[in-house]
């Protein structure tokens, strides 16, 4: 691993790979077939969505407001901590998409037992399901922790900075027509029948992701180094000591990164409320199963529209401003949806059920902000160093979210509105500390900065965040 000497800070601009590991010549293949790869993912996670979805199911099963909040921590346990031991053999492997394809595969294999198990206890709950399917959730936390490491890392290595919002663009724009058309079609008729719903709706996602999985061996990459060099490399990798003491070195020797984590863990507030806006609605608006089946497929639709819609947009602002703007104003717009809730929930004359639907439109921002602050943190570091600081920066994010069952606690001992409130103050404070973070494309180009890099848009005109 590339040291860099005490006192000599991080390099601010993430240069492409060097000259002798080109990314142009098999690019554009690369972007459309990763594009694939995440429009049919996201058929799939769209089916297991945790804020609406596995929220039902679990409310359906176990029901306290605190086992609910569990799901956003045992999400980040699993995706956060491993990731720090993988690091640094995907570092060193030769051919990065094997991993990306192996992990989105194995991805699958929870949600298709959990399906087999539904359909084995004929679609009724038991006493002890609730501790069995947070166990299952949690394995499909911690593959989807390593499948989203290898993915940020695929992407560093064959998409160039100033086409990765592109590459957002087109999995948004391509992967719209058919997430919505599968919801529409087949979610509501499964949600109205739970016994039997549920399994079908783990079976697809399962499938789905199996998928993705194998689309991702298209993907052109040269390799990283000699299979001598990977051998070696292999055998004096490290475990998860190793990662650990390299994850304390990057935040040392890098301020920028420290700031953004501050920004990070401010701004997972609103992404540990995520399964709690339908309990709001089915709590404040007394809503049985069969008007949460009717109301939940529609919910899913508007927040799937509203994420494609605004990637669309966030794309192309992030290409043209860079990240930190773009993370900036995204901040901002998600920070609207707590407070949209508790304002709609509240409304008279039985307005709040109908206009609840509005709710996710600004809910559609906050699956965006762990990508923003991915492709932030790809352009704050050389290539090499990727899989590091996005394991960094994952690490980090794991404690705001063990305060999620906390959170769900709250919410019984004094209310949704209070625990809401005080998740859209700290979004307006992770806002405001954006304006420290440094804008990679203000600084100039590296010395050993390759000529297709600094043609692809380092040397152009610095874009004012």
């Amino acid at each position: 691993m590339r040291r860099i000497p005490p006192g000599v800070s991080a390099p601010t601009s993430s240069p492409a790979p060097p000259a002798d590991q080109p990314i142009a010549p098999a690019e554009t293949r690369n972007l459309l077939t990763l594009a694939l790869h995440l429009i049919v993912f996201r058929i799939g996670w769209t089916f297991k969505q945790e804020s609406i979805i596995m929220a039902v199911f679990l409310d359906a099963i176990a029901g306290q407001d605190w086992v609910r909040g569990l799901l956003p921590t045992l999400s980040r346990l699993g995706q956060n901590i491993p990731p720090i031991w993988w690091a640094r053999p995907l570092k060193e492997m030769d051919r990065k998409k094997r991993s990306l394809a192996l992990f989105t595969v194995l991805v699958a294999v929870p949600f298709l037992l959990l399906a087999g198990l539904w359909a084995a206890l004929g679609g009724q709950s038991r006493p002890w399901l609730p501790p069995v399917f947070l166990a299952l959730y949690f394995g499909f936390s911690v593959l989807y922790g390593l499948q989203q490491l290898s993915l940020g890392t695929v992407q560093g290595k064959l998409i160039r900075p100033t086409r990765r919002g592109r590459l957002l663009w087109v999995a948004q724009l391509l992967g719209l027509p058919p997430v919505v058309a599968l919801m529409a079609w087949l979610m509501p008729q499964w949600l109205a029948e739970p016994q039997t719903g549920f399994g079908r709706i783990f079976f697809f996602a399962g499938v789905s992701f199996v998928v993705s999985g194998l689309l991702a061996q298209g993907l052109w990459e040269q390799p990283g180094r000699t299979a001598e060099e990977a051998a070696e490399a292999r055998r004096i990798v490290g475990g998860l000591r190793a990662g650990l003491a390299e994850t304390w070195h990057v935040l040392c020797r890098d301020g920028n990164l420290r700031l953004l984590i501050a920004v990070a863990f401010l701004l997972s507030s609103v992404l540990v409320l995520a399964p709690h806006y339908q309990a709001l609605a089915r709590v404040r608006f007394q809503l049985a199963q069969v008007q949460m089946a009717r109301l939940a497929p529609g919910w899913l639709v508007i927040q799937t529209i509203s994420v494609s819609l605004f990637s669309l947009a966030i794309g192309f602002l992030a290409d043209r401003r860079g990240n930190r703007l773009t993370l900036r104003l995204l901040i901002l717009g998600a920070a609207v949806a707590p407070v949209l809730a508790v304002v709609v929930a509240h409304l008279p004359g039985g307005l709040g059920p109908r206009l609840y639907w509005t709710v996710y439109i600004p809910q559609g921002l906050s699956p965006l902000l762990l990508l923003l602050l991915n492709n932030y943190t790809l352009e704050i570091c050389p290539p090499e160093d990727h899989p590091r600081y996005l394991s960094t920066l994952t690490m980090c994010l794991l404690v705001p979210f063990l305060s999620s069952p906390l959170a769900g606690k709250l919410i019984t001992l004094t209310s949704f509105e209070a625990v809401f409130v005080i998740a859209a103050a700290s979004m307006l404070a992770s806002a405001v500390l954006t304006f420290w973070l440094k804008e990679p494309r203000h600084e100039r180009c590296p010395a050993h900065a390759p000529p297709d890099f600094v043609r692809a848009g380092c040397s152009s005109p610095p874009a004012h965040g």
